[in-house]
């Protein structure tokens, strides 16, 4: 995890002084090691932010992380929920200025010069992530004309299922990344909350809407199979939404991922029906996981050609 010392340090320089010393130790080892840049979720404190970057930096054997903590309240209710959100979009315009600092410096660097870097936004994260990349298309859209990140991860995402469809939602960061990989479950049951009070399907839920119109670069993960996890000591159900940090064979596929690995090539994924080459799933073993997938076609099958609306 990197530290800045200078108390006139802010999130825009400290990301930038992330990047440089991610393209230093590159350089020094002569090798490829990532850096990630973390947007936690819904309730996640400035405390619990910094653990969970703590706990990916270890367990995707990331160089570092940088985290964007947003002023998460830390309660799990509808109400704080909704002032979560509203705390998350008004985080956007910071959370901009930084990546549009951070966009800079990578496109004065030579290609063949920057550091690896990769994007994991969970929960909410991904909703700030999206305010935010609107708001530099806005200002500079040059800023985000080039691919400046090797992996997106979409961990748990709260946002409209459509979204990486949209100019005016997630479509941009399609461009910044080499990849796009959405993660998702079924039985996720604080999105399925999500879908009631923002009445739209959740990318979290349902992985991405007409995934086979989207670029090739963004595929689709089923971890139903293993998205339930418990915490410690206490033991506390997550109800499905931390996979991303506790789950195993989550953190096997993602190490994957991010070691560049083709889709096709990451073990054990079985290919899903919907989408070839693009759409994966994570079975328990090899008979229930195709047991799965036929699941998942008919329960697809429920869902109109038009996005989910309740």
């Amino acid at each position: 995890m990197l530290n800045t010392d200078s108390e006139t340090s802010t999130a825009a320089t400290g990301i930038v002084d992330f990047a440089k010393s991610q393209q230093h130790r590159e350089v020094r080892r002569k090798r490829k090691r990532y850096g990630l840049v973390l947007l936690p979720g819904f309730a996640s404190t400035f405390r619990i932010a910094m653990s969970r970057a703590a706990q990916i930096a270890y367990a995707y054997d990331a160089n570092e992380v940088f985290c964007f903590s947003w002023p998460a309240n830390g309660r799990v209710n509808i109400p704080d929920y909704l002032l979560d959100q509203e705390d998350a979009k008004a985080s956007a315009p910071a959370i901009a200025d930084a990546l549009s600092q951070l966009f800079a410096f990578l496109l004065s660097t030579d290609a063949a010069n920057r550091p690896t870097l990769n994007i994991v936004a969970h929960s909410m994260g991904t909703f700030a992530l999206r305010h935010a990349l609107q708001i530099i298309e806005s200002k500079d859209a040059s800023l985000m004309a080039k691919t400046l990140f090797d992996r997106v991860l979409l961990m748990a995402s709260d946002e409209n299922y459509q979204a990486l469809g949209l100019k005016e939602e997630l479509e941009p960061l399609v461009r910044l990344a080499q990849t796009v990989t959405v993660y998702w479950a079924r039985d996720d049951i604080p999105l399925w909350l999500s879908q009631q009070i923002n009445r739209q399907a959740r990318l979290g839920n349902y992985g991405p809407y007409r995934l086979a119109d989207l670029p090739s670069t963004v595929t689709s993960i089923d971890c139903s199979a293993w998205s339930e996890t418990k915490g410690d000591p206490g033991g506390e159900k997550h109800w499905g939404h931390q996979y991303y940090r506790l789950s195993a064979p989550v953190i096997n596929d993602v190490k994957q991922v991010l070691e560049g690995k083709a889709p096709n090539e990451i073990e054990p994924r079985l290919p899903n029906y919907d989408a070839p080459g693009q759409s994966w799933i994570i079975p328990r073993d090899l008979d229930s996981g195709r047991e799965i997938v036929e699941m998942v076609r008919r329960y697809r099958q429920t869902l109109s050609n038009a996005a989910v609306q309740i």
